[in-house]
């Protein structure tokens, strides 16, 4: 969390966005060696993104994952003003982390839910919706097919507009 700059908070009930860390890799180094000399906690996760499974790891984001952060992982509105904070920065460390500890409103998915191998199916996933393959036309966000097709409706209907206006004046 320190190195998405979503820490430290000044309030624990505030939202935590993401910006530029208040501290840079040596300072966040000695800041967790302190903390990790204070007792045990749970350990920065070490992820195998190549042993991640794509298909698994999709299957189980849009069980667990997608309600809060969307199908395409770029956030959403949850309750009480707050939102689940957009993916698509994140990296391989930040996103297992999260996974297993839950900040925030995320719930926790510790050993007893997600395995270490389903954790890198997740993540894998995640690095895959960081960038997708497009496959034709154009991306809009990687949001889908609905947004695609609204704006092929809003510029079929203006064309239309347009010829109608053009042979109304011809006439």
């Amino acid at each position: 969390m320190l190195s998405t700059g979503r820490m430290p908070l000044t309030n624990p009930s505030d939202q935590a966005i993401r910006k530029p860390p208040a501290f840079d890799r040596r300072e966040i180094d000695a800041l967790v060696a302190y903390v990790a000399s204070l007792g045990p906690g749970p350990p920065i996760p070490h992820v195998d993104v190549k042993a991640g499974d794509l298909a698994q790891g999709g299957s189980l984001f849009r069980l667990n994952c997608a309600a809060c952060h969307n199908s395409a992982g770029t956030g959403g509105a949850l309750s009480y003003g707050s939102d689940a904070p957009n993916l698509r920065h994140a990296n391989t460390v930040q996103i297992a982390e999260a996974i297993r500890t839950g900040p925030g409103q995320m719930p926790v998915f510790g050993p007893d839910t997600f395995t270490k191998q389903q954790v890198n199916n997740v993540v894998r996933y995640v690095r895959y919706l960081q960038n997708p393959e497009d496959r034709g036309g154009f991306s809009l966000g990687h949001l889908g097919p609905v947004p695609e097709g609204l704006v092929a409706l809003v510029a079929g209907l203006g064309f239309l507009i347009l010829v109608s206006r053009w042979i109304e004046a011809r006439a």
